[in-house]
């Protein structure tokens, strides 16, 4: 994707982002590619989510390696309660509590070594606050997860498709001026747009509407 193309959507078009559950299901078969899609997609999330828990590097590698052996094991579990509900949401919420854990055993471990000086501190310290991402942190986690899924599928289209798309999809350019400037129909035009964000959707696997 050429640069121009990459920057000019000032933001993530929300429609790309709705009511895939291919990657789910994907995921609870088994499917080593949907696990390679999902960890490419949602490592990077799930390694700020640590780092704004302020987790060392060290720590981080060791609790996303745990985050991702429950979501293989709870993943049966989820489902969407809410009309606001998300994959995203859910897997934030199962990061926070393996965190929590992680501190827990902290600090267990750190009382067994240090006796009774050290649970007298721990006892005086504030219970952990989680920082829950705010509005502005889930729409920068949006964009993210957007941009990711298009360089998994750039490649499965042709220069013309993808740029009739993205004039059409990203631009808000309308179907019959599309159509004008790339010599065809508008019809082939909204094929282009319904096609990738087909794929769009079957790549970020994200379920909020």
């Amino acid at each position: 994707m050429s640069a121009q193309l990459s920057s000019s959507a000032s933001e993530t078009p929300h429609a790309f982002l709705t009511t895939s559950l291919s990657l789910i299901d994907g995921l609870r078969a088994q499917n080593r590619d949907s696990w390679r899609t999902f960890v490419g997609l949602y490592a990077p999330l799930v390694v700020r989510w640590c780092h704004r828990q302020g987790l060392s590097e060290a720590d981080v590698a060791d609790v996303a390696q745990e985050v991702f052996s429950r979501v293989s094991q709870y993943l049966p579990r989820f489902q969407k309660e809410e009309p606001t509900d998300s994959f995203r949401g859910w897997l934030c919420r199962l990061t926070h509590h393996q965190i929590a854990d992680f501190f827990r055993n902290r600090d267990r471990t750190q009382q067994a070594q240090g006796g009774s000086g050290i649970l007298s501190w721990l006892h005086r310290q504030p219970e952990r606050k989680v920082i829950e991402p705010d509005a502005e942190d889930a729409r920068n986690e949006e964009h993210f997860l957007f941009h990711q899924a298009v360089q998994a599928v750039r490649c499965e289209f042709s220069d013309t498709y993808w740029k009739m798309f993205w004039r059409l999809a990203v631009d808000g350019v309308a179907a019959p001026a599309v159509a004008t400037e790339f010599s065809t129909t508008p019809a082939a035009v909204r094929q282009a747009k319904s096609r990738v964000l087909r794929r769009l959707r079957e790549t970020v696997g994200d379920v909020s509407v």
